[in-house]
């Protein structure tokens, strides 16, 4: 379904990078691809500045979403981009797999890329005690930018910033 070839393998500018994110969004099925296209752009432009901010600190970074979907596209690219690392919290397994499969497929074959490098699924609540994004802590990495994309609760939004602010760089963005 996501099998498509790319007629190239390197890109000039800004616009054909984001321009092959938005083909693969645009093959995704509707209840993974809810976000408009003029959205999804700004979410690359936030993970593409944000992402050059990082590296001229000598620093890998740390892109944090909670909620999975189209926006992981650009989330689990930039991350790879800037030889980062990108999550995605999400308790539905199907979800996760479907965009996994979106992303390999369709980037991942053409550009001969392992975007399991780069992006870290964790098939999970964001806020859970064991498995939630407190697990940075752990693997020595802080946030250098997140989304809340997850259930919109009071109480959900409340515990993600929580955990993110506990667990960011000295310099974050939130989307």
């Amino acid at each position: 379904m996501f099998n498509f070839n790319i007629s190239k393998n390197s890109f000039k500018s800004f616009e054909e990078e984001v321009d092959l994110l938005l083909s693969t969004k645009s093959l995704l099925p509707r209840f993974l691809n809810s976000i408009p296209d003029y959205e999804f752009i700004c979410v690359c432009n936030f993970l593409d500045k944000r992402g050059k901010e990082v590296i001229s600190n000598n620093k890998k970074p740390v892109f944090i979403e909670t909620g999975c979907g189209a926006s992981t596209i650009a989330f689990a690219y930039f991350a790879m981009k800037y030889n980062g690392k990108s999550y995605s919290w999400d308790p539905n397994q199907l979800k996760i797999s479907e965009i996994r499969r979106a992303i390999n497929e369709s980037i991942g074959l053409n550009l001969n890329i392992n975007f399991d490098n780069y992006w870290k699924a964790v098939q999970h609540l964001s806020n859970s005690k064991t498995v939630g994004i407190n697990i940075l802590s752990e693997l020595g990495e802080k946030i250098d930018l997140f989304m809340h994309d997850s259930e919109h609760t009071h109480s959900t939004l409340l515990s993600e910033l929580d955990l993110t602010i506990k667990n960011s760089s000295n310099k974050f963005n939130c989307l």
